[in-house]
């Protein structure tokens, strides 16, 4: 279950009073009136979800105020539950409320204590782009897939569906206005790369190129824009070779934000404040730096060569003519074979056995 147990929706039961106080923050009281809605419509959680086209977990991160939704999301679960065109306004209000706060005021601060620090904190893409605005450093390890400030809209999209496809589950049409919003979220937050008050460092495993989440002509321009942001004077990007002798398995991806809050990226993202955890982070991220190739040139060309043998067509050998005239005027005259016989295939290439 998601959430301090004092502030969860139970499915089927009554609203906690802690989220029913007249001094809930504003997600709170966004997150009540639409459990308030649902309960009222009596439907449960997963039965919400399924018709809106996003998790059930996130259903309860929005009502119990973890999580700040979307105007769009908003409107959806306020039309689903069948609610009047005047509630749906204010909920929808309320929403693109916490959207502007949140523009100003920078990241949401949860009240924590040092082992909820430890543990993490889920974190939306809102959230991951509050704090990045605020960082004047960020650094990126990635062992599977490319940093999201560095994917082309047609990789990330790819990538946002493979989740959805495994969260959601359904039809593809059932989640595409969602993968449409995270994907343009992803590619806003790119802007970032250009601010040149910012210091941006992202590491690479090798394995990452040859993981192909999008055809072989998508990935060629993938590579082409990790060179042109490579280029970039506050971007340094750098690869772990193949051929890297590593001393531990590599962790999951994560981005180290200043030296406050490292996000890890999973399923669902979570954050880490705490500075011993911090620590551990920031010590992994060196020395995988140490391990990296001296000419990232080098490889991305090597795969960028891989991917376009990959969309060459494949051609018949030309024999030489010459060579042809020769093996035809030496070669002896073959007798018509009459129906029954066995064709063998010439001594130099019968199989053998």
């Amino acid at each position: 279950m998601d959430g301090p147990t004092s502030e969860v929706v139970m499915e089927g039961g009554d609203v906690p009073r802690a989220a029913a106080a007249s001094d809930a923050t504003p997600p709170d009281r966004l997150g009540l009136e639409l459990a308030q809605l649902r309960h009222s419509r009596g439907m449960t959680g997963q039965a919400l979800a399924s018709s809106v086209g996003i998790s059930q977990s996130t259903i309860s991160k929005i009502e119990n105020g973890l999580l700040r939704p979307s105007p769009a999301d908003v409107d959806r679960i306020a039309r689903t539950l069948q609610a009047p065109p005047d509630l749906v306004r204010h909920l929808v209000d309320l929403a693109e409320r916490l959207q502007s706060t949140a523009a100003r005021r920078g990241p949401r601060r949860r009240a924590a204590g040092v082992e909820t620090r430890r543990q993490g904190m889920s974190l939306d893409q809102e959230e991951i782009l509050d704090a990045e605005r605020e960082a004047t450093l960020i650094r990126e390890f990635e062992p599977i897939l490319l940093p999201g400030l560095i994917q082309i809209s047609e990789y990330a999209r790819r990538v946002v569906n493979g989740y959805h496809r495994i969260t959601i589950g359904g039809d593809e049409g059932a989640w595409y206005q969602r993968t449409a919003e995270k994907v343009s979220l992803r590619i806003k937050r790119q802007n970032l790369l250009y601010d040149a008050t910012r210091r941006f460092e992202f590491i690479l495993m090798e394995s990452v190129l040859g993981n192909r989440f999008a055809p072989p002509e998508y990935m060629i321009a993938q590579i082409k824009r990790i060179a042109t942001v490579a280029e970039l004077e506050n971007v340094t990007v750098r690869i772990v070779p193949s051929s890297a002798e590593l001393e531990y398995p590599h962790v999951q991806g994560f981005t180290i934000l200043d030296d406050s809050l490292v996000v890890v990226e999973t399923l669902e993202a979570t954050g880490y404040s705490h500075p011993d955890q911090v620590r551990i982070y920031a010590k992994i991220f060196e020395e995988y730096a140490e391990l990296t190739a001296p000419d990232l040139h080098e490889i991305l060309a090597r795969y960028t060569r891989n991917y376009a043998e990959l969309l060459a067509p494949r051609r018949p050998a030309i024999a030489d003519p010459a060579t042809t005239r020769t093996a035809a005027n030496t070669a002896p005259a073959a007798a018509d074979p009459t129906p029954g016989d066995d064709l063998t295939p010439p001594r130099e290439t019968a199989a053998p056995g």
